[in-house]
């Protein structure tokens, strides 16, 4: 959606006047889809900032919004956290939802999954009489797998009231989730639940994308209070992607920030060995996700990369084939980089027959999009 503008990612966020909720669908939640494959190790996708303590300039305002009608005005501060990386794996052991181990504050995901575990404290005012009236505060859990064969996908969503002092008179829970460009979110949020101590709401989010091309987007969530109230609280999600651009693939969608890692030469003895030569030899250490730059797919180098890395007029060993890295359908094949930096060895056949539909494999599970100077997705390679 055009309107919509990237929103911080976690659960803080800007303040905006409430805008009309819809009532959630009377229907069934969907199953979430477990997500597979998911390639690579666990990133941390955005560092999750604190809720802004809007209190003061919302207790300043109190007059102003009693005259505008609002009988109540709603302010957030940033909550107290665990303070220790096992005291959130607990608290996401706790949820109702089931939540990745590393689910923990701030969104962290794979290729396939992301999750995250937000915190935050609200304040009641009376705008008539400037009372404290009541506050209240929330744990949020979210977890999203966008599956990597079909564009329609669900989020895990979970609010739990962890506290609640004083009153929170007509306060209620209200939940709108949207995402952009030709993507559709429908919320199954029991919007209009009462406020109360030790409630849990666990519910789902469903996705679906129309796009026969690609899609990046994300989700922007705005949680308020009820009628006549103002500031809700609004957040963003990391982005998600969808595409039908992968030849002999339906369409899927994955998280693409999230360098996915191949893992699968590993198992190819010699194969493996030329890589892990050639990532040690290279300065820039090519694929190697500890030390050195990712790969970029570009298939329109193939040919080229090729005939500098593995020309044919080289003679060829029986029962060998040459092997190069980084691979040729890459930006940084040999007719793009200098050695060290790239390399190549005599590979038995049997091997090299089996390594261009791993890394087939990986492009498709993975939906690695091809481009082109640079513009193709991203990753790593493991050996």
């Amino acid at each position: 959606m055009a309107h919509l503008r990237r929103a911080v990612a976690g659960f803080a966020a800007a303040m905006a006047v409430v805008a009309g909720l819809a009532t959630a669908p009377a229907q069934a939640s969907p199953v979430l889809t477990t997500a597979v494959p998911a390639s690579g190790t666990v990133q941390s996708l955005n560092a999750l900032l604190g809720i802004p303590d809007t209190c003061a300039q919302t207790r300043r305002q109190l007059p102003i919004l009693a005259r505008q009608g609002h009988t109540f005005a709603a302010c957030t501060t940033p909550a107290v956290r665990p303070p220790t990386q096992s005291a959130e794996q607990a608290q996401a052991a706790a949820a109702s939802i089931t939540v990745p181990p590393w689910c923990t504050t701030g969104w962290r995901g794979t290729r396939t999954e992301m999750c995250e575990i937000g915190y935050a404290t609200l304040s009641w005012y009376n705008t008539s009489t400037g009372v404290l009236t009541g506050t209240a505060g929330f744990t949020v859990t979210q977890d999203i797998q966008p599956y990597y064969l079909s564009r329609t996908f669900a989020e895990n969503f979970e609010l739990q009231v962890t506290s609640v002092t004083g009153t929170l008179p007509g306060a209620t829970l209200n939940l709108a989730v949207t995402c952009g460009g030709t993507c559709s979110a429908t919320s199954y949020f029991p919007n209009g639940s009462a406020i109360v101590q030790g409630s849990d709401i666990t519910t789902s989010i469903a996705y679906s994308d129309s796009t026969t091309t690609v899609n990046k987007t994300y989700s922007l969530y705005t949680l308020s209070w009820g009628v006549g109230t103002t500031t809700p609280i609004t957040w963003g999600s990391p982005y998600y992607r969808c595409d039908d651009l992968i030849s002999g693939y339906s369409a899927g969608c994955v998280v693409p920030d999230v360098k996915p890692v191949l893992t699968t030469m590993a198992t190819l003895p010699n194969i493996a060995a030329n890589i892990g030569a050639i990532q040690q030899a290279g300065p820039h250490h090519y694929g190697r996700q500890a030390d050195g730059l990712p790969l970029t797919r570009n298939s329109s180098l193939e040919t080229a990369n090729r005939n500098v890395a593995c020309p044919s007029s080289r003679p060829t060993p029986p029962g060998m084939s040459c092997d190069e890295y980084p691979f040729a359908k890459t930006d940084q094949g040999a007719s793009q980089t200098a050695a060290p930096d790239w390399g190549w060895a005599w590979v038995p056949v049997t091997e090299q027959s089996m390594q261009g539909g791993r890394i087939s494999a990986f492009f498709g599970q993975n939906r690695v999009l091809d481009g082109t100077s640079g513009t193709g997705d991203a990753f790593w390679v493991a050996v």
